[in-house]
């Protein structure tokens, strides 16, 4: 990330990463909706099977695992973004830079990738689930279905997610690092222009 010559780096504040994280999930969830909604207007899916349930086991596996893997494919851009060019474009936007602690550098692709598994640990568990549930829902008789004991387990597990990212923006605004920043040994950078 280039950065003006007339900005000056501080460590970033709460509110300015939270927004940043805001814009990048509103990035990652409107990507999922639009391949769903694409997917049920051309017929590949009905909105029953991209969850998993209904009818046709062609099309559960084809709406379960597009609703599943567009996720999954904006946390690795997420990652690799993080990790090569020190921002995700919610950060970007912001004007943030996610650096080495020891270097003031990006990370490289396996710091990118381990704080965004911690940063996004309890919502891949959570993805991983429902997509076995999805794939493994014909094998078990419906056992791993939305309305069955594995869907509500699948579901009860979701819950964690929120408070998940509660418990570490509260960790940001003790000390600027939470668990993916210390996991990646990272900091975020906010760029300031010079009054």
């Amino acid at each position: 990330m280039s950065t003006p010559a007339a900005a000056t780096p501080v460590i970033a504040g709460v509110g300015v990463r939270l927004g940043a994280f805001a814009i990048d999930v509103a990035g990652i969830a409107l990507c999922t909706i639009v391949i769903a909604v694409g997917l049920i207007f051309s017929g590949l899916a009905t909105p029953g099977t991209l969850d998993g349930d209904g009818h046709g086991r062609a099309l559960i596996h084809a709406g379960a695992l597009a609703a599943g893997i567009v996720p999954l494919v904006a946390l690795v851009l997420y990652a690799v973004l993080t990790g090569r060019r020190g921002a995700s474009v919610g950060q970007r936007i912001l004007n943030l830079q996610v650096v080495s602690l020891d270097s003031h550098r990006p990370v490289g692709m396996g710091g990118g990738m381990l704080r965004t598994t911690v940063l996004f640990a309890p919502a891949l568990l959570v993805l991983a689930l429902r997509l076995a549930a999805a794939l493994l829902a014909p094998l078990t008789g419906g056992v791993l279905g939305p309305n069955a004991w594995g869907g509500g387990v699948i579901a009860a597990l979701t819950w964690v997610i929120p408070l998940w990212w509660i418990l570490l923006a509260a960790q940001l605004a003790t000390g600027r690092r939470a668990l993916h920043d210390r996991a990646a040994s990272t900091m975020v950078l906010a760029f300031r222009a010079r009054r």
